[in-house]
């Protein structure tokens, strides 16, 4: 499973703007105007099966809709992309 990068001080993703080490900390994008397609998306995440799910790990998962197929096609796209280019 594709999952976004945390710093391991913060415990936040690392393009947030925060010194705290909440899971829930507040913050700032530092990279929103120009984020990457991973956060574009987040947090629909793949499973192990490649089907398109909640991140179990976004604590504001249940503010969002369930992915659709549609959504699971852009991130299987998205990952074979980053599987490319490592």
């Amino acid at each position: 499973m594709l999952t976004l990068l945390n710093d391991e001080t913060t415990r936040a993703c690392v393009f947030l703007l925060t010194s705290s080490s909440d899971a829930n900390a507040e913050g700032m994008c530092s990279v929103y105007e120009v984020r990457p397609r991973g956060c574009r998306t987040y947090p629909n995440v793949l499973n192990e099966q490649d089907e398109a799910i909640l991140d179990e790990g976004c604590p504001h998962r249940s503010q969002f809709p369930e992915p659709t197929e549609e959504d699971a096609i852009t991130l299987l796209n998205l990952e074979e992309q980053l599987l490319r280019e490592v």
